[in-house]
């Protein structure tokens, strides 16, 4: 059940940099980062090249793969059909520290957030070459915040240059 998961990365947790290639990480569930979690300790490089990632499920932020701080690029890379239950980035978070993100001939799709970023929640730089961002959530766009305004920005993408978390 959701209420028992502990730590991140349902089939990855990463302390340094990693290439994941070739790969399908698929049906896996964890706190943070369905699939694959890249912790505040890892300032390194997370490469993701000819992988699908789907039908992962986070019950915080990053649904499929949550990049907390460094440079994430997915190349040639599916993401589809993930889910942040509670939180940002239903396909990919990148929410805190100066994360950088590279989207190169990816596909970001059907996938949902109940906060921010459907698709791809980043704070930081956000950089898409022939990439396709498709059919993705921000599920909560009517929930009032007293902080922020609305919830459920971005159903695609959600860049947020001031939210440091």
């Amino acid at each position: 059940p959701l209420d028992q998961i502990a730590g991140g990365g349902g089939a990855i947790q990463t302390a340094e940099a990693l290439t994941l290639q070739d790969s399908v990480l698929v049906g896996n569930l964890a706190n943070d980062g369905g699939a694959i979690y890249a912790p505040f300790t890892n300032p390194g490089t997370l490469i993701v090249r000819n992988t699908t990632v789907t039908n992962n499920v986070a019950r915080f932020n990053g649904g499929g793969i949550d990049n907390n701080i460094g440079l994430l690029v997915l190349e040639n890379s599916t993401v589809f059909g993930n889910a942040a239950l509670n939180g940002d980035g239903g396909g990919i978070d990148a929410g805190f520290g100066n994360a950088q993100v590279t989207l190169i001939n990816a596909t970001i799709s059907n996938n949902s957030a109940t906060d921010d970023g459907g698709g791809v929640f980043i704070f930081g730089q956000l950089n898409v070459y022939n990439s396709t961002i498709a059919y993705n959530r921000a599920e909560a766009d009517a929930a009032p915040d007293p902080f922020v305004g609305t919830f459920g920005r971005g159903g695609g993408v959600y860049v947020d240059p001031t939210d440091p978390g």
